[in-house]
């Protein structure tokens, strides 16, 4: 019996972090809110309310399969009541979850604290990466994600919500790869890597990565800054990539609001997902 009902409170468990916070796109959502879709609690404190939930599941089948009394500190206690003691447990740690921002599996344990933006832009073997495409735009009916991304077709702005985000998750939300010696723009693009290694050999060419045109080790890892100026160049080790580093625009300060916006500039206000 304790088996039965320890396996009914974990699988309503399992199924309401699937589904107590799933993204709702028809609600528009402030930036300074919690976004409800992803993390915005540490993984630390997700496992010790899913740890309190699964150990009042076992008390409440524990109690329920109690035949005799039993002592505790002293005190005789019914199989009855350890089950009511197991079921409190249990509502505590659903009611505090519930009650919280939650998770979603599919997007990681990151918290969403900021708005910032930078500039960016990405060549490879001197072509520019053009993000405004579809595929790498968010928006609130198809949101890559709510921490990092690119938004009103624009290509060189990235906005990020999220403390602790790198650069290669942005890129993993277009089924790509960025580390410190491979590319790969976006799933079915080909993956360029330093070495050779990669799925197209390329020889002695390198990934450069500049900051506010200072070069840098792994783009990868990085986490940007707001109106930070960001040049990622995939090519020859030689190229002399001066002239990307200077194309690189200034415009993330005017999405942060610390810039004046040039007239005529399409200016849009901005949700989280879009």
């Amino acid at each position: 019996m304790r088996f039965v009902v320890f396996f009914v409170l974990l699988s309503a468990l399992f199924s309401g972090l699937v589904s107590a916070h799933a993204e709702d796109s028809s609600e528009v959502q402030s930036c300074a809110a919690p976004v409800l879709s992803e993390a915005t609690i540490p993984l630390w404190q997700f496992g010790a309310l899913a740890a309190l939930f699964v150990a009042g599941a076992l008390v409440v089948g524990l109690g329920l399969s109690l035949k005799k009394p039993v002592a505790l500190a002293g005190v005789s206690l019914r199989g009855l009541h350890v089950a009511v003691v197991g079921a409190v447990l249990v509502l505590a740690a659903a009611g505090v979850y519930a009650s919280g921002p939650g998770f979603n599996f599919k997007t990681g344990f990151f918290e969403k604290d900021q708005h910032v933006h930078a500039d960016i832009k990405v060549f490879i073997q001197g072509q520019a990466v053009n993000f405004s495409e579809a595929r790498f735009q968010s928006t609130a009916e198809h949101a890559l994600t709510e921490y990092i991304h690119f938004h009103d077709g624009r290509s060189n702005v990235v906005h990020l919500h999220a403390s602790g985000v790198p650069l290669s998750y942005l890129f993993g939300t277009f089924g790509g790869v960025l580390n410190a010696s491979c590319i790969q723009v976006a799933s079915g693009e080909p993956m360029h890597c330093a070495d050779g290694s990669g799925v197209l050999k390329v020889g002695p060419n390198k990934l450069k990565f500049y900051v506010n045109d200072q070069i840098q080790a792994d783009a990868g890892e990085y986490v940007l800054k707001d109106l930070d100026r960001l040049l990622i160049s995939f090519g020859p080790s030689g190229q002399d990539v001066s002239g990307q580093v200077a194309s690189v625009t200034y415009e993330a300060c005017i999405f942060s609001g610390k810039c004046p916006v040039p007239p005529g500039y399409d200016l849009h206000p901005e949700s989280c997902a879009s």
